[in-house]
């Protein structure tokens, strides 16, 4: 499948802006829906119904001034970078002098061990305030403004476009996930980027680079971030990139799994020296045309994810729960997507080694819509901030890396089995007398023997999150590929292509840094 891409910052900025401009706004509250929808808004599990719970006590609590200043400085913190308020993080901070914000929603409990109850079980338990195109946490007039309150139930979002909130008098109505609410509105809901680390929850949280996770300690478990990408510990992030990825665009054709991005001297000195296996070059100085055919592994660098995409923008509906209207590709009440890359490798030992990286970003940054209405993948970069894995040592990892990628939701933990191989060869010798690093003899796996060693490993997901599918990513995958070239409309930038790896629906590029 072929795909193609067009780069003009001020379009792009246009079409974003006309999208959200777009944005329909009329006949959200849904009045004549069915009474059987209304009855399965009503009903749920008990997880659904505790949080029903909450937000109708919320609800009511909100025409308190002083709790409503309170909530919009917590959500403006995004300490998961999202406008979250984690309710286990804030129930004992104090809204006025000895008042404490659980204090305050108490009092406005038709049942104080009811609401007790509800919360103790619901650990996860998040208030979040929707980036809408006219209103969110920044511009939230708590003076004023009285907002009602939403709750999100994941099961519901893949069977309904409906949502249920609740008003201060506890009066039920219903909105559209698709379409943007037009009168202030949160959410209750459940965080989907922090994990209770127990012996029950195998979604267990993990930084390679030895970060700090924890967030809070509970009688229940350690609360944690599920990735260092949600820690919102304020350094300043890079602002991301786009290229828009469509058919209509002949000049500059992509296969699925390949990128456009700025050009690199280094990854270029690559390509020129050793075309047959750049990552030879990069990490042993390996390169035949000039006769230098052994190495030692270089220190200090890693392979690193640097882009991202989804291959066919037809499959938002997928991505975007309820995303039912292909017309409007926002989902007011998802708020920002939380994806995962699990990276796999096998050792010499056959056993298996399994990485984990998240990120998060809008719905649309990776959707949007073209002048002529066509929906549009957009490529989402991480520029300055690209994703450390782990160095590719040969000798140690093999040739092959297993991807596998998907999109969190909450929802009941399910296990998925992911089958490894990897060749290792025997052109690494030791000289003892020059270095005590293997030198690797030839680029690739030499002319000498090889064992290819497979395994299987297990990895713990939701039901309700989605699969993106897995990819092989080798060691001897090009990775500056074919001629780079100026953009038109902006001859200072130089641009070039790079490959990448497609599991079928999502593309990413790794590549050494």
């Amino acid at each position: 499948m072929k795909i193609k891409f067009y780069l003009t910052a001020t379009y792009l900025s246009c079409v974003v802006l006309g999208m959200f401009i777009a944005c329909d706004k009329n006949d959200v509250v849904s009045d004549n829906i069915s009474d059987e929808t209304k009855k399965s808004l009503i009903s749920g599990d008990e997880g659904y119904q505790r949080r029903m719970y909450v937000a109708k006590t919320l609800a009511k609590a909100l025409t308190n001034e002083d709790l409503r200043s309170f909530l919009k400085k917590e959500s403006l913190k995004m300490f998961d970078h999202e406008y979250d308020i984690l309710y286990a993080l804030v129930k004992d901070k104090e809204i006025s002098s000895g008042v404490t914000f659980e204090d305050v929603l108490m009092s406005y409990a038709e049942s104080k061990e009811h609401l007790k109850n509800a919360i103790d079980k619901e650990l996860l338990l998040t208030i979040y305030v929707p980036e809408l195109t006219n209103w969110d946490a920044n511009k939230w007039n708590t003076a004023e403004e009285v907002p009602i309150v939403a709750v999100c139930d994941e099961y519901k979002k893949k069977k309904t476009t409906k949502v249920l909130a609740f008003d201060k008098m506890e009066t039920p109505s219903y909105w559209d996930y698709n379409i943007e609410p037009d009168v202030p509105i949160l959410v209750v809901k459940d965080n989907e980027r922090v994990v209770i680390n127990n012996e029950e929850n195998s979604l267990r949280s993990a930084s390679e680079d030895g970060e700090d996770l924890h967030i809070l300690s509970t009688s229940k478990g350690n609360l944690e971030f599920s990735s260092e990408a949600f820690k919102n510990d304020n350094k300043q992030i890079t602002t991301r990139s786009r290229v828009i990825i469509g058919k209509d665009f002949a000049e500059y054709p992509l296969n699925r799994g390949e990128f456009c991005g700025y050009w690199r001297e280094s990854i270029n000195e690559a390509k020129e020296k050793t075309p047959e296996s750049q990552r030879d070059y990069i990490y042993y100085g390996i390169s035949p045309k000039n006769n230098i055919n052994k190495g030692t592994f270089k220190e200090g660098i890693n392979e690193c994810i640097e882009a991202f995409y989804i291959d066919n923008p037809q499959s938002i509906g997928y991505i975007v729960d309820s995303q039912r209207d292909r017309n409007n590709p926002r989902n007011w009440i998802e708020g920002r997507l939380e994806f995962f890359i699990n990276i796999f490798f096998t050792g010499r030992d056959g056993k298996i080694t399994n990485v984990r990286k998240g990120f998060t970003c809008k719905v649309s940054d990776l959707f949007g819509y073209m002048k002529n209405g066509e929906l549009v993948s957009y490529c989402y970069f991480f520029n300055n901030d690209a994703i450390k894995i782990v160095p590719w040592d040969m000798n140690k990892y093999g040739d092959t890396w297993k991807i596998h990628i998907y999109e969190f939701d909450p929802g009941s933990q399910i296990t998925k089995t992911v089958q490894v191989s990897s060749t290792f060869s025997s052109n690494f010798e030791v000289d003892a007398s020059v270095s005590v690093k293997a030198f690797k003899i030839g680029v690739k796996g030499g002319v000498g023997t090889s064992e290819t060693k497979t395994n299987t490993a297990q990895i713990t997901l939701t039901d309700t999150s989605d699969d993106l599918g897995e990819a092989i990513l080798s060691f001897s995958d090009p990775i500056m590929i074919k001629n780079s070239f100026y953009l038109p409309d902006d001859p200072s930038i130089y641009l070039s292509y790079y490959s990448g790896v497609s599991t079928g629906l999502a593309s990413v590029q790794i590549s050494p840094q």
